[in-house]
């Protein structure tokens, strides 16, 4: 009997939970005779519908989290932009007047 990669079986309870019947069809399958590339062609298109599933399940969280971060960055760089400015305004204007003197 063939062993099943160790990476192979962390990804799986990763992705479908320990207890999921999955599992065990996808490793019957294997140790029935199938190819190690057939295993991680199964993960990676299970691990792709996932993530599809979760970004559907989560779509109004990642769209708010989306506009949030684009805000605070915004922000972060409205404040920037003006404490720059009002540093250079200082610094320049001191320069300016002690090069007047």
């Amino acid at each position: 009997m063939t062993r099943t990669p160790a990476i192979a079986g962390i990804l799986l309870d990763r992705l479908l939970g320990p207890d999921d019947p999955l599992i065990g069809d996808l490793l019957e399958e294997f140790h029935g005779g199938r190819s190690r590339l057939w295993l991680w062609r199964q993960l990676a298109l299970l691990a792709v519908a996932t993530v599809a599933r979760d970004f559907r399940h989560y779509i109004l969280r990642v769209i708010v989290a989306v506009i949030v971060g684009a805000v605070a960055i915004m922000t972060a760089r409205g404040i920037a932009d003006s404490t720059m400015a009002a540093i250079a305004r200082a610094w320049f204007g001191t320069f300016l007047i002690q090069s007047s003197l």
